[in-house]
């Protein structure tokens, strides 16, 4: 029976660590994570993570109502969340009601339907603690040694898929920052052509645009490279440039070649 149970946890692993390759943020991934870790960690009913940031906890995702309440209550008065990022990478309470390690914060969560209790710590490079995925259940005694174990196995795939996705997220926000400043340095290139204006003019009336309309000016900046041209909406009474008209060119005297040149040399001969 135990045998059948790792199996089906392993498989559920699994199923967690395919879903988390296509997270598109490393916020996603944390939900996804907790929701999981419910299914994963026998016992469990629901779970938060949360994240020193700083110099502050926050929680950062949540299965349900209830660790948002418990985990704000031990940021006050401390408890396994914040042992865990802290001090101890596992932290297990048996019976909360019971357990004289937080007695502030045991008084605190006396109306919350939470007894046992699990944290572990998630790491991210370097071993460097960043937060605690957080479990909890109504009965006492729920985490045993072997749901101690299936969840420090879960927290270190947990934490390979963090980073992932959050390399993955600076990607493609590198991408997106460098679509953007070609988007604009090209919408610079064009303003300057089309109204003979300098590079910083040019970019001046990009950002007036931006504000007049409303928009953000990178989406200002990839109009104008689609159309060639920068839109001034009429109602904003910013003044619209207008192109300078080309100088006009003046005609050069006409110079003598060819029978004008032999007639002169004639008369000069004679």
């Amino acid at each position: 029976m135990t045998a059948y149970l790792h199996h089906e946890q392993a498989d559920a692993m699994v199923a967690v660590a395919r879903e988390l390759s296509v997270q598109a943020t490393a916020h996603e991934a944390m939900q996804l994570i907790a929701s999981a870790a419910v299914s994963v960690v026998g016992g469990a009913t629901c779970a938060g993570i949360t994240v020193l940031k700083q110099d502050h906890f926050v929680t950062v995702a949540s299965t349900s109502d209830l660790p948002v309440a418990a985990e704000a209550l031990q940021y006050t008065h401390g408890g396994p969340c914040t042992d865990a990022i802290l001090d101890q990478s596992v932290v297990v309470v048996d019976e909360l009601r019971t357990d004289p390690r937080w007695a502030a914060f045991v008084a605190a969560a006396d109306g919350l339907d939470v007894l046992s209790m699990l944290s572990l710590r998630l790491y991210l490079e370097y071993d460097q603690p960043m937060g605690a995925l957080n479990l909890y259940a109504p009965q006492a005694h729920v985490f045993d040694t072997s749901t101690i174990h299936t969840g420090e196995l879960f927290v270190a795939h947990a934490a390979l898929a963090l980073a992932l996705a959050a390399a993955q997220e600076d990607a493609t926000n590198l991408r997106v920052a460098l679509d953007t400043n070609r988007d604009i340095g090209t919408a610079i290139g064009i303003v300057m052509a089309r109204y003979l204006v300098t590079r910083e003019d040019a970019f001046d009336l990009l950002r007036k645009a931006s504000q007049h309309a409303h928009r953000k000016l990178r989406e200002i900046s990839a109009e104008v490279v689609d159309t060639g041209t920068l839109t001034f909406p009429a109602q904003t009474g910013l003044p619209i440039p207008s192109r300078p008209k080309p100088r006009a060119l003046h005609a050069t005297p006409a110079t003598h070649t060819g029978s004008h040149v032999r007639a002169a040399r004639s008369t000069n001969e004679s």
